[in-house]
């Protein structure tokens, strides 16, 4: 079996911050902690013949520094990966609104694609206290739920056992975007 090694120099580069909170134990900086998602940022890059950088940004820091959420102008796009817990959560949506009302692009995955959702009802939206119950399980807008028959798992405090995976059959309402994106219901 051949090894495929990329080694095409490339000129234009391509940075991608990605605002997560589990980056870090103590000084030491877990480079490793959304493989997948550098792996992805890589090949995508190569594919499109540009250099990728990646930049570390805690979304912690938004919370405790809210004015350092500037420096999201330095990155030509963000990802938010999934996650887990609390911590960082409003970081997180920070970052979200700041790169819709700035233009730059974004990609949320899992609770980052939650999280973009909860913002745009926040801001665009006026649902002001909107959230996801998995945040706040007394919203008043609970934009982003569970699912009921998920319910059960997470009360045995089974977290990971809640993410849906794999096919499952869905809806789509008629005369909505998504319906007319699949031409069918």
């Amino acid at each position: 079996m051949k090894k495929l090694i990329f080694s095409k120099k490339l000129d234009k580069k391509v940075k991608i911050g990605i605002v997560g909170k589990y980056f870090d134990i103590g000084a030491y900086k877990l480079s490793d902690s959304y493989i997948s998602v550098i792996e992805a940022v890589k090949h995508a890059a190569w594919n499109n013949n540009v250099s990728p950088e990646i930049e570390w940004i805690d979304s912690k820091l938004f919370e405790k520094q809210p004015g350092k959420i500037s420096d999201l102008d330095m990155v030509d796009g963000i990802i938010v990966p999934g996650g887990f817990g609390l911590s960082g959560i409003e970081g997180k949506i920070a970052t979200v609104k700041y790169a819709r009302e700035n233009n730059i692009p974004y990609l949320g995955l899992c609770l980052g694609m939650q999280l973009a959702v909860v913002e745009y009802a926040r801001n665009v939206c006026g649902l002001k206290n909107a959230d996801s119950t998995e945040v706040d399980k007394n919203t008043l807008y609970a934009v982003i739920d569970f699912i009921p028959e998920q319910v059960k798992i997470l009360r045995e405090s089974r977290y990971g056992a809640s993410m849906r995976l794999g096919s499952y059959p869905a809806v789509l309402k008629k005369g909505t975007l998504i319906q007319k994106l699949y031409g069918k219901n």
